[in-house]
């Protein structure tokens, strides 16, 4: 087998071949949208964000297309600092220079661009329970009583949902029958999603029976024995 005289040259024009592609595919430009999530750090305990927020932001990259296929979106996140976050309506814009990615890449785009934030302060207070329930009961049968196990429960959420709550009612019940004794079951609590309630339900017993009647009865005085004519009777008439 014959050895070619030139094969050093071959292999250096084959290396220089594949430089060149390299240096010529590096420098073409591509332009991409990617996906992150926003992490949110500093968040003032005492503060809740109602409305605004999102979870996940898209960034248009611009840069060598090598380096733009390397990119590895499940390790990129945003972080916000909320630690200047006050109380009411404020906007926040997200700045592309926090955008983790590599100085070779340009960041073109991000959406959405800024966040409005509704922001409130956060209030917990323990209220009373009340029963909802319905039933369709005979004339002469009534509702006597109606308890929850526990009695209280503890709210927390935003302060503007929270604090006008002087209680806490129960998810509606319907109670079957037309004489029922006695009904009892676990029960859910009516609050709105942005409140959490602790617990999130309550033991509901509730008691029925027969209507009464207290009646005043006028009924004269009568002595019997020995000697009655003799004797005066005060008050005649008793009730």
């Amino acid at each position: 087998m014959k050895i070619h005289k030139n094969w050093q040259y071959q292999l250096l024009a084959l290396l220089l071949a594949v430089f060149t592609w390299y240096l010529i595919s590096g420098r073409e430009r591509v332009e991409t949208w990617v996906q992150m999530p926003i992490e949110l750090v500093n968040l003032p305990e005492e503060l809740v964000i109602r409305e605004g927020m999102v979870n996940r932001l898209e960034v248009r990259v611009r840069g060598p297309k090598s380096l733009v296929r390397a990119l590895n979106t499940k390790d990129l996140a945003y972080t916000m600092d909320m630690s200047g976050l006050e109380q009411g309506r404020q906007t926040l814009a997200l700045q592309q220079q926090n955008i983790p990615i590599s100085r070779a890449l340009r960041v073109m785009e991000i959406r959405p661009s800024r966040v409005e934030l509704l922001v409130d302060q956060l209030l917990a207070k323990t209220v009373p329970v009340t029963i909802d329930w319905t039933a369709e009961l005979d004339a002469d049968f009534q509702f006597i009583e109606g308890k929850t196990e526990p009695q209280r429960v503890e709210l927390e959420g935003p302060s503007t949902l929270v604090d006008p709550l002087e209680s806490v009612s129960t998810k509606s019940v319907a109670v079957h029958g037309k004489r029922p004794r006695q009904w009892q079951s676990t029960v859910g609590l009516e609050v709105s999603p942005e409140v959490e309630v602790r617990p999130a339900t309550v033991q509901v017993r509730l008691k029925f029976g027969p209507k009464t009647t207290t009646l005043w009865v006028k009924r004269p005085v009568r002595l019997t024995g020995p000697n009655k004519e003799y004797t005066r009777i005060s008050p005649q008439t008793v009730r």
